[in-house]
């Protein structure tokens, strides 16, 4: 393996892990017009801390392109960066 491929990762092997440092990916449907909006959350680096050290949480405030309705999505993790809740208001989470 050359140096480029080492420094670029090409062909090392490593997978990256499956939890939401790669990203996380959410639709959330507006309760006034049904439309639909993509966020996409880095875990790396979107990520707070809440106040007691013990959580991890996102929040983003989504606009739709018909009604221009706002929307607040906030997820929370544990320390572990693993998603335990999630909450939105003025729309739905879609699956």
């Amino acid at each position: 393996m050359s140096f480029l491929d080492k420094l670029f990762g090409r062909g090392s092997g490593v997978q990256p892990k499956n939890d939401v440092g790669i990203g996380i990916v959410r639709t959330v449907r507006c309760n006034r017009c049904g439309a639909l909006v993509t966020v996409r959350i880095d875990g790396r680096n979107d990520l707070s801390l809440n106040d007691d050290g013990s959580a991890y949480f996102v929040r983003k405030t989504l606009v739709d392109d018909r009604c221009f309705t706002r929307m607040q999505l906030e997820l929370t993790f544990d320390l572990s960066r693993h998603e335990t809740g999630s909450e939105v208001i003025g729309g739905t989470i879609e699956h």
